[in-house]
């Protein structure tokens, strides 16, 4: 429906464009509402109405304007790939990375004691506590590179300070975690 009130739309400012321009055109003119009257006679799908009002929105010196056809068919090869992708995905989709480490639930038991499930949150707890670890180790190093490449290249002080605070404090508090965590062995978090 939407696409009918365009092509009236179309179609009027074409009629109206084409009258004002008919006073030095009007045999161009007559010879395109003959060829409408033609195709609206032959027309028997919407798209055939639509190619019959874009002969007459199209500008009457040069033949250009809007081509406002559809295509009878749709491809039915593209139809059936729609189709299939839209049921099973599409193959070239590549696969989801896999997940490093899978979160690791509680058991029936854990979640049945109080007990067993406190010491189930200090597992996951001393996990987490040791992948930051492990993972602020490595962060640590790589700012430590950054700063000695900044001060060869004259990196501004400001972002030298930047990079300082942000060590500090990485270091502050892999410190604090390991002094609070003394049980975390550094080598169990992930790498």
């Amino acid at each position: 429906m939407r696409i009918l009130l365009i092509a009236i739309a179309f179609a009027l400012t074409g009629l109206i464009a084409v009258t004002v321009t008919s006073d030095n055109h009007s045999s161009a003119f007559d010879e395109r509402v003959d060829t409408v009257k033609r195709n609206q006679k032959s027309a028997s799908t919407p798209s055939n109405n639509l190619k019959a009002i874009s002969v007459v929105t199209q500008d009457s010196e040069n033949g250009a304007g809007p081509n406002l056809s559809l295509p009878s068919k749709p491809n039915n090869a593209a139809v059936q790939s729609l189709m299939k992708s839209m049921k099973t995905g599409d193959p070239r989709t590549p696969p989801l990375a896999p997940t490093v480490n899978p979160r690791i639930k509680p058991t029936l038991e854990e979640l049945a004691s109080r007990d067993l499930y406190r010491e189930f949150e200090a597992r996951q707890k001393k996990t987490v506590y040791a992948s930051f670890v492990v993972a602020a180790k490595h962060k640590i190093t790589e700012i430590e590179q950054q700063i000695a490449q900044g001060k060869k290249f004259g990196v501004s002080q400001k972002q030298l300070a930047e990079a300082t605070q942000k060590l500090e404090m990485l270091q502050k508090e892999t410190g604090r975690i390991l002094r609070e965590h003394p049980e975390i062995d550094i080598g169990s978090g992930p790498e």
